[in-house]
């Protein structure tokens, strides 16, 4: 059903698929569940580096909670403080394992949205990496991005995460999403347009930073 749901959302065609018997490698009541999606664009629409201009906007979209990335870390640092996923958090009334289910935004229908218009000039999702390694994949040589990290409230269960983990900044950044589940970037003169879009369609978004000029390899640089 879920995946169902979420081909709906994004538009998909659900294609195929298959079950692999491997009877010495799974016990009989765990299975490995995986996707993958293909996609077809024009060439004149694609989305390249060659968009991205300096004082271009960076902009934020929310992510939902982890997206399915750094479980490897949450699962020792629960592990180590010996914490049940059926346990309640104090900032929230789901269970721990709850929290950590809570399903991946789809972002598909906004980005469509924001295609139609021809206001897009990058889109980095932010996956395993974090804002650190994903932002950078999408500029051209010559351009870093600027971010500024009190621009959106964290939420409280990545907080909670690096707390009880004795995480650093700089580990949280380049291992989850930190909040922003996509970072999209704009040119100045469409910010007004962006954001009715959004706003119209009730949802969120933050300014988070901009394009700058530097000579080196792409990067972040934080404030």
């Amino acid at each position: 059903k879920g995946i169902v749901k979420g081909c709906e959302i994004s538009g998909c065609a659900l294609s195929g698929g298959e079950t692999a018997e491997l009877p010495d490698m799974y016990n009989s009541n765990k299975f490995d569940l995986a996707g993958f999606a293909i996609g077809a664009v024009e060439r004149e629409n694609l989305i390249t580096k060659d968009r991205i201009e300096t004082k271009n906007i960076i902009i934020g979209l929310p992510s939902s909670g982890f997206h399915s990335n750094g479980f490897s870390l949450i699962r020792k640092i629960i592990l180590s403080n010996k914490i049940k996923l059926d346990e309640k958090i104090s900032f929230t009334e789901n269970t721990l394992g709850e929290e950590l289910l809570i399903p991946t935004k789809i972002y598909v229908p906004l980005l469509k949205i924001l295609n139609k218009y021809q206001l897009l000039n990058g889109v980095a999702h932010i996956t395993g990496g974090g804002l650190i390694e994903n932002i950078p994949r999408v500029l051209p040589k010559g351009k870093s991005a600027k971010i500024i990290l009190k621009s959106w409230q964290i939420p409280e269960i990545f907080n909670w995460i690096k707390k009880i983990g004795y995480i650093s900044e700089h580990e949280m950044l380049k291992t989850f999403n930190c909040g922003i589940g996509m970072a999209i970037i704009i040119g100045d003169q469409n910010f007004n347009k962006v954001k009715e879009i959004f706003d119209e369609l009730n949802e969120k978004i933050f300014i988070i930073g901009e394009i700058i000029n530097y000579e080196d390899k792409p990067r972040v640089f934080f404030e």
